[in-house]
C-alpha cells in the first residue's frame, strides 16, 4: 500500500500542478492589479508635483495680503 499510494499521490499532485500551470484565469487579475497600482502611483506622483508649487504660491499670496501697499 505504501509505495503504490505514494506513486498515485505523486501522479495526482503532478496533474494538479500541471492544471494550475496551464490555467490562465488568474493572469488577467494580476494584470489588472499591476495596471491599477501603476495608475495610482503615477497619480500620487502627479499630485505631489503640484503640492509644492501651490504651497509656495499660497504663501506668496498670503504675504502679499498681509503687507499693505502704499499708493
Amino acid at each position: 500500500m505504501g509505495r503504490e499510494y505514494m506513486l498515485d499521490l505523486t501522479k495526482r499532485i503532478g496533474a494538479c500542478v500541471g492544471s494550475f500551470k496551464s490555467d490562465e484565469k488568474g493572469a488577467v487579475t494580476v494584470d489588472w492589479v499591476v495596471l491599477s497600482a501603476s495608475i495610482i502611483a503615477l497619480s500620487v506622483l502627479l499630485v505631489q508635483s503640484f503640492v509644492i508649487p501651490i504651497d509656495e504660491v499660497s504663501n506668496m499670496v498670503s504675504d502679499a495680503l498681509e503687507t499693505p501697499d502704499d499708493p
